[in-house]
């Protein structure tokens, strides 16, 4: 199961957020409402990938694998 260390999933277009429970290496795609790929992170040997800031306010769906997450910026 991956986490999003954002607090209910909410953060900051500035502020820094990461996901983590990801396989070590792995890519994660941030994609917007409509879909469209807008990021990629790899996970470090830990596990964890930091998620880009910047990022226009709106909700985005970050995936790892199967494994998907909700992610609202303000």
């Amino acid at each position: 199961m991956i986490d999003l260390s954002a607090w209910r999933g909410i953060s900051r277009a500035q502020a820094p957020a990461t996901l983590s429970g990801v396989a070590p290496g792995a890519s994660v795609g941030i994609f917007d409402a409509l879909g469209r790929r807008v990021a990629t992170a790899a996970a470090d040997a830990s596990g964890t990938a930091p998620l880009p800031a910047g990022l226009a306010p709106g909700v985005y769906v970050v995936r790892a694998g199967t494994s998907t997450v909700r992610w609202v910026v303000e």
